[in-house]
């Protein structure tokens, strides 16, 4: 399962479109929309004693909001789970993030 979809995978769902369309399954979830707005869920652990799993994380986070940057940091929601995402996420700024982390 693919977690995060690249800019150049974006442009894959046009043809899984297509193909879901040949196969006679047309519903509402199959229209194609421009993205105005994404809401980003991000975990991570509570502790630093995972190894790189923390800061591969952050990393892939940090590129994911990157790419969505065009539509204006307003537009971009984050919800980090998790006490070292949510220190990421802090440090990233923006009044729009809200932080969850879990006790």
């Amino acid at each position: 399962m693919q977690l995060f979809l690249s800019h150049d995978e974006r442009g894959k769902d046009e043809r899984r479109k297509n193909e879901l369309i040949g196969k006679g399954i047309n519903s509402p979830f199959t229209v194609m929309r421009t993205v105005k707005r994404v809401a980003i869920i991000a975990f991570s652990s509570n502790s630093g004693l995972a190894g790189r799993f923390n800061d591969n994380i952050i990393e892939k986070l940090r590129e994911v909001v990157k790419g969505y940057m065009h539509l204006g940091k307003e537009n971009i929601l984050i919800y980090p789970i998790g006490e070292k995402v949510a220190k990421a996420v802090r440090g990233m700024g923006g009044s729009n993030l809200r932080a969850i982390t879990m006790r």
